[in-house]
């Protein structure tokens, strides 16, 4: 079994360095699957979009066209917060990733990770809006409507949900990984090809500090800051410098763990990396034998974390920042959707 494991874990790893390179390399022989993908996924997308029905207020989709993170749940959660700045009641649905169960749930404080997934609690703690969890988005926006009184509507991820309506899309993606070696499923990363983004209404690009957007005339740069250090438990911060020169143990539960080590890094902390599969739910047996180690994790970590580490654990809490000019376009698009 663990030789089993070890294999998978080695052939995952040789996949995703292919998909993140230049060239697909010996993956350059699946290309009779990708073109399969695309017609499927072409024909998929036409079939679907026929059976949309409009909703009684906006609603705005926050995806991505390739596997994994890319930016979207904090992209939203900046969104949700300019919004309301600018005096709207946003409400959210989400998939709720990594759930147990499968029906819709409107999250309050009492939510377990279990009902919510881990991006939407991350989501719901930060924001504090009405949010709802379900494999079908239709359900989620339906219940969410019933629920609460919101003004727009954003998807955290659904842009390939296409099943669901949407007045508003907008593609994030992380300038870093960009769009690995261009290809779709299974040669490459992508979900659907990066024409896909001629059609979206804006393109987001996260990106370093003072950095341009590249993609072209609906694209807008988006900048990850560094706020502070939140102990898991107790939720008291410190600032970022707190744990400089320190020596901790690093976990990582995201799509492209490496960001996230780079950034630790930067802050000048010295770290043994632990990083595991996306969307990982941890459990005790992960932090026996670290004792009084400090422990270092992502927010999209902690969430899962709360009850079963000590108070040696911190999670790094970071905020995009939406350029003014972006939020203007979209209220100025907003303007011109006619709901029913």
């Amino acid at each position: 079994m663990n030789n089993n494991s070890s294999l998978l874990k080695s052939l995952r790893r040789n996949i995703e360095g292919r998909w993140y390179s230049d060239s697909p390399g010996w993956l350059a022989l699946l290309a009779p699957l990708e073109f399969a993908y695309r017609a499927v996924a072409a024909n998929r997308r036409k079939r679907l979009s026929a059976t949309q029905r409009a909703f009684g207020v906006p609603v705005v989709v926050v995806g991505n066209i390739q596997v994994g993170g890319g930016g979207k749940t904090p992209t939203l959660i900046a969104l949700v917060d300019a919004l309301r700045q600018r005096g709207m009641t946003p409400g959210v649905v989400s998939r709720g990733y990594g759930r147990e169960q499968q029906s819709a749930h409107f999250l309050s404080s009492e939510s377990s990770i279990a009902e919510s997934g881990d991006e939407a609690r991350l989501i719901f703690d930060e924001c504090g809006c009405p949010l709802v969890v379900a494999s079908d988005r239709e359900q989620a926006v339906t219940l969410l409507l019933e629920r609460a009184e919101v003004d727009i509507v954003l998807s955290d991820d659904g842009l390939q949900h296409y099943s669901m309506w949407r007045d508003v899309e907008i593609a994030v993606f992380n300038r870093d990984a960009g769009f690995g070696n261009g290809h779709c499923l299974p040669v490459g990363p992508l979900r659907e090809p990066t024409t896909r983004l001629r059609e979206v209404d804006f393109v987001l690009e996260v990106v370093a500090a003072t950095s341009a957007a590249t993609i072209g005339d609906n694209s807008y740069p988006v900048q990850q800051l560094e706020k502070a250090w939140k102990n898991v438990r107790s939720g008291r911060q410190c600032e970022l410098s707190h744990f400089k020169n320190s020596t901790a143990l690093a976990l990582c539960g995201l799509a492209r763990p490496q960001k996230f080590f780079d950034t630790l890094s930067a802050l000048g902390v010295n770290f043994e990396a632990r990083p595991f599969p996306d969307h990982y739910r941890y459990s005790a047996a992960d932090f026996a034998g670290i004792g009084e180690r400090l422990c270092l994790m992502t927010a999209k970590d902690a969430v899962k974390c709360r009850d079963i580490v000590g108070d040696n654990c911190w999670a790094l809490e970071i905020e995009y920042q939406l350029p003014s000019e972006f939020i203007d376009a979209l209220l100025n698009k907003l303007k011109d959707i006619e709901t029913p």
